[in-house]
């Protein structure tokens, strides 16, 4: 199928989710074949639109069959993953950003959890719980990136600063000291 062609039937199966209908089996198909193979970005990023304006269970397949994707789908589906109100993209991505080796990827990952508009702090405060000191530098840089002014409102609510020795290494003990004299 030639490439105006295939942009032309995924944007007929993209017209569903605005009126609700639910994506068939073949629709699925159809669009996880434009992002197992080699196709353009146009391609690619449209399929993944169409996926990630579906509903939830789109997402779950989508999730589910990340690793079988080609590598330019994956980078361009991480930013869209980070685009959702599903909290199970950001269990995905946390998953991911742990247990990748790439660096673009983790680069990737954490620009797109850095500048999401969910709210993503606790969850990046449980996943604390981790010894795995690489994971942590990658939720160091995370945290700091988001910046003390987001983080705050989210420590603030706890009668004891949750990791505080890891948030004062992060952001300074002053900062730090300013919290616990506002509770």
């Amino acid at each position: 199928m030639i490439f105006s062609k295939k942009i032309g039937k995924i944007k007929t199966i993209q017209l569903k989710n605005f009126d609700s209908t639910p994506l068939s089996e073949d629709d699925f198909s159809f669009l996880l074949s434009c992002v197992k193979k080699e196709h353009s970005d146009g391609v690619y990023t449209a399929a993944l639109i169409a996926l990630v304006e579906s509903d939830n269970t789109s997402l779950d397949v989508l999730i589910d069959q990340f690793e079988s994707m080609m590598g330019q789908a994956q980078m361009l589906a991480i930013p869209m993953l980070a685009c959702t109100d599903y909290v199970m993209c950001y269990s995905f991505l946390l998953k991911r950003l742990k247990k990748t080796d790439s660096l673009d990827e983790v680069a990737m990952i954490s620009l797109a959890l850095t500048s999401t508009h969910y709210l993503i702090v606790p969850l990046l405060v449980h996943e604390l719980i981790s010894d795995n000191s690489v994971y942590l530098k990658r939720l160091g840089y995370i945290l700091k990136q988001i910046g003390f002014k987001r983080v705050m409102p989210y420590l603030i609510l706890h009668p004891q600063i949750p990791f505080e020795t890891f948030f004062r290494d992060l952001f300074g003990d002053d900062k730090i000291d300013l919290i616990k004299q506002k509770t």
